[in-house]
């Protein structure tokens, strides 16, 4: 399945995501998935496990691949999680819209 469909689900379910990018396995909480200012497809994260520490990282999503949900939930934001970031132009998906359901063309 495409990595895009699998980060609005996970978001929706509050689930945490493992994935690989860049050639190296990650694990995110996912916040918003959106294009950026240049049109790239992006997913905010908070990463909570990769070879560095923790925090907030920006993938860009068609270099995403091999999307599983987690059975690990993340029930609160972080603290510094800001819906409307200005690095996303246009959101397409994020955190405070999971009671909404959502269509994929």
């Amino acid at each position: 399945m495409l990595a895009f469909p699998m980060l609005c689900e996970a978001i929706r379910q509050r689930r945490q995501v493992r994935f690989i990018y860049q050639s190296f396995r990650w694990i995110a909480e996912p916040y918003l998935v959106g294009y950026s200012a240049h049109g790239d497809m992006v997913l905010n994260g908070w990463v909570v496990a990769h070879r560095r520490e923790s925090g907030w990282q920006q993938f860009h999503v068609p270099l995403i691949s091999n999307v599983t949900l987690s059975q690990k939930r993340f029930l609160r934001a972080r603290p510094d999680y800001d819906p409307y970031d200005k690095s996303v132009a246009q959101v397409i998906w994020r955190f405070e819209n999971i009671n909404q359901s959502f269509e994929l063309e």
